[in-house]
């Protein structure tokens, strides 16, 4: 496809061997951008002999780019939004959606590496949700106070 060149520019958000692989296809001056965090925060080993040709790594964390630059992280939103309203972008196919209440399992299936297209949740009127809600005790003990408690224990 590329004549053995390489390609250009790598958007990567796959791990381990594919990752590694990725990053061999980048052709000399180009660009390898990393947008995934497996392979970052588990320290994995890196190909170093790549860099005998003159090409450039750079990781992108959106948590990072928001938290220590938000002007320029909103601008570049928008520029992107205005990019895919007039068509210049267009939104990769083939690509999936899944419901909120599917979440779980989308989020499994991108950490894996193993999915391919895109992946999208949207809100749906009737999915449900797991939440964890707040128990408020029943019985409040004065802290003052000594208590026994028989039984609850099982077998003891």
């Amino acid at each position: 496809m590329t004549n053995s060149r390489g390609v250009d520019v790598v958007l990567n958000s796959l791990s381990e061997y594919n990752l590694m692989a990725s990053w061999e296809s980048v052709a000399t001056f180009g660009h390898f951008i990393e947008i995934g965090k497996r392979d970052i925060q588990s320290n994995n080993n890196f190909p170093m002999w790549e860099f005998n040709k003159p090409k450039s790594f750079s990781s992108v964390d959106l948590y990072h780019l928001f938290q220590e630059r938000p002007n320029f992280a909103k601008e570049t939103v928008k520029t992107v939004m205005d990019l895919l309203r007039s068509k210049v972008f267009h939104v990769h196919q083939p690509f999936q959606v899944f419901g909120v209440s599917e979440l779980e399992d989308v989020l499994r299936r991108f950490q894996s590496g193993k999915n391919s297209g895109k992946m999208v949740v949207e809100m749906r009127d009737d999915d449900l949700v797991r939440t964890i809600l707040d128990i408020v005790p029943v019985y409040i003990f004065n802290k003052d106070a000594t208590f026994l408690i028989s039984g609850g224990f099982g077998s003891l």
